[in-house]
């Protein structure tokens, strides 16, 4: 992703109109600025953390402005994803071992290939967003068989992983997406039909899957432990928020703060996180970068009525709406395949002319 940098000077007279990377870059040096009125050492790698995980593969994936190769290296890296899944798959099933040397496919009775089972889920939760719009969008029937599997083949990991966030956002995202759909062509038996067969999955996985039956059982805010431990962390995140409003406590900082009794590493909710850390003003900022990816995502949409954008929209909306319980955000290993994906589908060769 370093590569980015030489794109973001050799060709800045292009992209200095693009709204994204502008507040992108305002953002990321306001934090870098934070990171010199508070501790350094972890204020510096929590801001280097999102300059790594948005914008360096923001801008990889914005330089390919091809239409064939953006859809080429999208096919490519779901092809690859989906072939780590698989072996996550038998290792979940003790068909393979769990581990090779740095490389496990399980966390605590859990689908989680190569990262945390939240990282994992959010991901499926990615994928699985796009591939919901493609199926009910495409024209072209005969690639609907595959795209079926695909569904089935990530809403099966997503249930493994037992990332109820994710199931959330996706069960919210999918009825957008059918209304969505209903609405724009007036086909209700298609979304129904759709609807019966997610539901139907769903609950397969339920009532064969011990480990998933246990999990949402024993969901209970007063009982399950994550749950209270994340109660209890927006509650002291709250009490934070009285304090340093504008400017917050810096990267990295405020979860440091006396009150954090679980030590954890975060405050479970980007958006809660981003104002304790960046204050009012760096809080704005995050919004607006969301704001204006969420807007260009639908003028294009309906510039071009290309799927590919719809199929963007609805995968952010997913990850938006699952980061008020959690922080992938923050995770360099989502959050730069988020962002690849992003300036991927969103580079438009309209304005611009680059040799990528």
């Amino acid at each position: 992703s370093l590569i980015s940098i030489i794109f973001l000077f050799k060709y800045f007279k292009f992209w200095k109109k693009d709204k994204i990377i502008l507040f992108l870059l305002i953002f990321l040096f306001y934090g870098l600025a934070l990171t010199f009125c508070n501790n350094f050492s972890q204020s510096f790698k929590e801001v280097q953390n999102y300059f790594i995980g948005w914008l360096f593969p923001f801008l990889l994936g914005y330089a390919i402005i091809n239409k064939e190769q953006k859809i080429k290296l999208l096919k490519l890296y779901i092809i690859i994803f989906s072939f780590t899944l698989f072996f996550g798959f038998l290792a979940y099933f003790n068909i393979i071992p769990n581990e090779f040397s740095y490389i496990y496919f399980t966390q605590d009775s859990r689908l989680a290939v190569i990262c945390n089972h939240t990282v994992f889920g959010a991901k499926c939760s990615f994928i699985l967003a796009m591939l919901i719009v493609l199926f009910l969008f495409m024209n072209n029937n005969k690639n609907k068989y595959m795209i079926s599997a695909g569904i089935l083949f990530y809403m099966s990991a997503l249930l493994l992983s037992g990332t109820r966030a994710c199931y959330i956002s996706t069960f919210v995202v999918f009825l957008l997406t059918i209304l969505f759909y209903t609405f724009n062509k007036g086909n209700p038996v298609k979304g129904i039909f759709f609807i019966i067969f997610m539901v139907v999955l769903s609950l397969s996985f339920y009532y064969f899957n011990p480990v998933l039956h246990k999990r949402l059982n024993n969901t209970n805010i007063k009982t399950d432990s994550s749950l209270v431990q994340r109660i209890d962390i927006y509650k002291h995140g709250l009490q934070l928020l009285k304090n340093y409003k504008l400017f917050g406590y810096g990267p990295n900082n405020s979860i440091k703060q006396e009150g954090n009794i679980y030590n954890l590493a975060h405050f479970h909710n980007i958006y809660l996180q981003m104002i304790l850390d960046f204050g009012i003003v760096g809080f704005f900022l995050f919004i607006l970068i969301i704001f204006f990816v969420l807007k260009k995502t639908l003028l294009l949409y309906r510039q071009t009525g290309s799927i590919l954008y719809l199929m963007l929209f609805f995968a952010w909306i997913s990850i938006l709406i699952s980061q008020l319980f959690d922080c992938f955000f923050r995770s360099s290993f989502f959050a730069g395949q988020c962002f690849w994906i992003t300036g991927l589908i969103l580079a438009d060769d309209k304005n611009r002319s680059l040799p990528l």
